[in-house]
């Protein structure tokens, strides 16, 4: 039993090997069967045989790659609100946006204030991306846009080829593990099949990782509160009643000024005036000391 054994774990190898490398997975005719053992290396080199030319002759088939392609796309969308208390309403209605074109929201931040602004991360159909981008722009003033389209149909196709490797692969061993007769063997085969397992579930865990990316387009929304508007200069006058009012201005401002400058400085003013006023009054003492008593009789 044990030449079987070894026969089947070579072929579980090799078919996830061939999988890893991008070739066609064997038909099933590698499979052990309850024959004798020596004919599970030839069933293998038939196997192999069909794998390298499939018609007879000529070069090895490449493996068949799906019409359709595989793009994951991402864009993001600066959008400017002219009052801050519309933020959150314009938010609320790029979440009806994504739900007209298949998608929901999927993350989202929100500030209040007078400069409310908030992030909305939404999903679409990919086909719709452009137009979920024009009806965002829609709830403001568009400031910019991006967007990015990534071709992973290769790699699509990679993915579900070694997982169907990987999963033939652990149909074998489970197929040797049924017939095996000897301790020995159903061990080698169990940590066989236990490290094939976790290779297929990294596999499956790329496979709906790329399947989730492909499937619905990203967009990212930025919104932000518009800068105010400056207000409109004055028309300025002329004649006496301009000069008065220039006049008058600038007086106000020279006054203003120097009541800044005198409010800085009194604290300061006080300080010295009172040191003044010890210094004289020390000097007084000495330049006029007080007379002698008269000394008592």
């Amino acid at each position: 039993m044990r030449p079987i054994v070894l026969a089947g774990l070579a072929l579980a190898t090799a078919t996830l090997l061939a999988g890893c490398s991008g070739s066609s997975s064997s038909d099933g005719r590698s499979l052990v069967s309850g024959g004798a053992a020596k004919a599970a290396p030839a069933r293998a080199a038939d196997a192999a045989g069909e794998r390298a030319n499939p018609a007879g002759g000529g070069a090895a088939k490449a493996p068949d790659v799906a019409d359709a392609q595989s793009k994951i796309v991402k864009a993001d969308i600066s959008v400017s609100v002219q009052h801050a208390d519309e933020v959150a309403a314009r938010a609320d209605q790029a979440g009806v946006i994504a739900r007209r074109y298949g998608g929901d929201v999927y993350a989202e931040q929100r500030s209040g204030g007078a400069h409310a602004a908030a992030t909305v991360t939404i999903k679409v159909r990919p086909a719709d991306t452009t137009a979920a981008l024009d009806d965002l722009a829609g709830l403001g003033k568009e400031l910019d846009r991006h967007m990015s389209t990534e071709d992973v149909t290769q790699q699509v196709a990679d993915v579900d080829s070694r997982v169907r490797s990987a999963q033939l692969a652990i149909d074998q061993l489970n197929a040797l593990y049924s017939r095996a007769s000897k301790v020995s063997d159903m061990i080698v085969i169990d940590n066989e099949l236990a490290q094939r397992q976790s290779d297929l579930e990294a596999l499956l865990a790329q496979q709906r990782a790329l399947a989730h990316q492909t499937a619905l387009a990203t967009i990212d929304l930025s919104l932000s509160t518009a800068a105010a508007t400056p207000a409109a200069a004055h028309h300025a006058r002329t004649g006496f009643l301009g000069g008065l009012q220039r006049g008058w201005d600038a007086f106000t401002s020279a006054a203003g000024g120097l009541a800044t400058g005198f409010g800085a400085a009194l604290p300061f003013l006080v300080v010295l005036a009172l040191l003044g006023a010890g210094g004289v009054y020390g000097y007084r003492r000495t330049r006029h000391p007080a007379p002698p008593q008269p000394a008592a009789e």
